[in-house]
């Protein structure tokens, strides 16, 4: 689990949560705050030594678990070095994962 920080644009507010799973499109996002469906957010995380920094994102999807809130979120406007180094950071992680390597 990748720790997210995480910036709620229309409560001007910042939370911090984890990232249980992560492409090159989106991020689900554990954390205790609640956010609706179509809220817009900014999320910073460092993902195998590469900083994302204010990647804009869409929640699509909200889950309410006990005292725990899980989030599916779409990237937007990601420009295509961004994405290319995130896509290939993925891609390197669950090779790893998939020949036993961690």
């Amino acid at each position: 689990m990748l720790p997210v920080e995480v910036f709620d644009i229309a409560k001007q507010k910042n939370f911090t949560g984890r990232i249980i799973d992560l492409s090159a499109s989106g991020a689900a996002i554990v954390g205790s705050e609640e956010l609706i469906s179509g809220a817009t957010v900014r999320l910073t995380f460092t993902f195998e030594n590469n900083t994302y920094k204010d990647i804009s994102a869409k929640i699509v999807r909200e889950i309410k678990r006990q005292d725990t809130k899980h989030l599916g979120s779409a990237f937007f406007s990601l420009d295509d070095q961004t994405r290319l180094k995130l896509e290939e950071s993925v891609r390197r992680v669950n090779s790893r994962i998939l020949r036993g390597c961690r």
